[in-house]
C-alpha cells in the first residue's frame, strides 16, 4: 500500500508542476 501510496503522490507532483508552470 505505502509503494501506491508513494506512486501516486508522486504522479501528482510531476503532474501539477507542469500544470503550475504553463
Amino acid at each position: 500500500v505505502e509503494s501506491t501510496q508513494s506512486m501516486i503522490r508522486i504522479v501528482g507532483l510531476s503532474a501539477t508542476l507542469p500544470n503550475y508552470l504553463q
